[in-house]
């Protein structure tokens, strides 16, 4: 019995961390093009977290499907890059998504402070 409650707390800690990592991802993505606009190499490189292309680019094309950014060709030393850029809709969310991140982290932090 200890053993399957150890295994369905790992897969809730996987599931947890998966979410929150999908989120926090987002987030510094739609942060980072509220500044400026990036090709997808140099979006991994500013986030400053270990992310592969395998995790990028699906979050790169739901944000775009979900009309948060949109993407250009551009072609630099003869090599066609996706630019990206965030939208009205794009901006409103990431807003919306700091708003989230800074009321979780706060009851977090609460709760890790309490004694």
């Amino acid at each position: 019995m200890k053993d399957a409650t150890a295994s369905k707390r790992k897969l809730l800690y996987k599931g947890y961390k998966g979410f929150l990592s999908s989120c926090a991802l987002e987030m510094c993505i739609l942060s980072l093009l509220s500044r400026d606009d990036y090709y997808g190499y140099k979006l991994s490189k500013k986030i400053s977290l270990e992310v592969s292309e395998s995790t990028l680019y699906p979050v790169l094309r739901r944000l775009e499907d979900n009309h948060f950014l949109v993407s250009r060709k551009e072609v630099h030393n003869s090599k066609i890059r996706k630019v990206y850029s965030i939208t009205t809709c794009g901006v409103e969310q990431f807003e919306s998504l700091k708003n989230e991140w800074k009321s979780f982290s706060n009851n977090v932090n609460c709760l890790l402070d309490a004694r």
